[in-house]
C-alpha cells in the first residue's frame, strides 16, 4: 500500500510539472509573434508540446498498468483467503449490499444462482442450511448442497493460486456453456485462474477455471461474483 501511495504522489508531481511547463510554451508562443527568420523557435515550441503529450500518454498507461496490478494483488489476496477459507479475510471485499453470486457452471443466472449477503456468508462454512445452486451439467440434475459442500466442490476444489494462467478481463477455458459473464457484468473486472488440464490422456479437456468478479466503487474493488468453470459435454 505504501508503494502504492508513493508511485501516486511521484505521478502527481509529474503531472503538475508537466502542466506548468506546457502554460510555460504556451504563453511563450501566445506572447510572441514569430517571423519568417525565427522559426527555429516555433518548431521547438512545437517539438515541446509534443513531448508534453507523449508524457501525458505515458502517465495514462502507467495508471493503467497500475490499476492492472493493484486489482491482481486484491485478487490474489482474495484467492488466497478462499484458499485457507478465512473468511474474515473475504468478508472484507465482499460488497455490503451486492453480495457475492455464486455461479457453478459459465453460464450466469441472475434468477437462479444464490446470491449472498455478508452477514449469511459470516457462518456459512459451518452451517447445515441446503441450497440449490443450479443445475449439474450432462446430467441436468439439481444440485442441492451445503454451503462447504458447494465451496469444496465449486470454489476452492483445485489449487487456483498455482493456476497455470491469469486472465485480466480476458476468458480463457471455453466449452459448449454459453459465456455470458461480460453480458451480467458489463462494468466489472473478472479475474480468471485457469487450469489447461490435469491428466494427459484427456489432452486438455479436463480443464478448469475460477473466475472471480470485482466491481469498483468510491476507489475501492469489491468482489461481487464467483464463477465456476470446467468443461462439460
Amino acid at each position: 500500500m505504501n508503494i502504492h501511495l508513493i508511485m501516486i504522489r511521484n505521478k502527481t508531481f509529474i503531472s503538475c510539472i508537466l502542466i506548468i511547463f506546457a502554460m510555460l510554451c504556451f504563453s511563450c508562443k501566445n506572447n510572441y509573434s514569430p517571423t519568417s527568420s525565427d522559426n527555429t523557435l516555433t518548431n521547438q515550441i512545437y517539438d515541446y508540446e509534443r513531448q508534453i503529450n507523449e508524457c501525458k500518454d505515458m502517465i495514462k498507461s502507467l495508471e493503467s498498468k497500475n490499476k492492472e496490478t493493484l486489482l491482481l494483488n486484491i485478487s490474489n489476496n482474495v484467492l488466497n483467503a478462499l484458499k485457507n477459507k478465512d473468511m474474515d479475510t473475504i468478508l472484507s471485499y465482499v460488497h455490503p449490499d451486492l453480495g457475492i453470486r455464486f455461479t457453478m457452471s459459465t453460464y450466469v443466472d441472475t434468477e437462479k444462482d444464490i446470491v449472498l449477503k455478508p452477514d449469511e456468508l459470516k457462518d456459512a462454512l459451518n452451517s447445515t442450511k441446503i441450497y440449490t445452486w443450479g443445475i449439474s451439467d450432462g446430467k441436468g440434475d439439481e444440485v442441492k448442497l451445503t454451503f462447504k459442500d458447494y465451496y469444496e466442490r465449486y470454489i476452492y476444489d483445485k489449487d487456483f493460486i498455482n493456476a497455470d494462467i491469469i486472465g485480466n478481463n480476458t476468458f480463457i477455458g471455453t466449452g459448449n456453456t454459453l459465456n455470458n459473464a461480460k453480458e451480467i457484468y458489463p462494468t466489472s473486472s473478472i479475474i480468471e485462474y485457469h487450469f489447461k488440464g490435469f491428466d494427459p490422456q484427456y489432452a486438455g479437456i479436463d480443464w478448469e477455471s475460477l473466475r472471480l468478479v470485482f466491481n469498483k466503487e468510491n476507489d475501492n474493488w469489491y468482489l461481487i461474483g464467483i464463477i465456476h468453470a470446467e468443461w462439460t459435454i
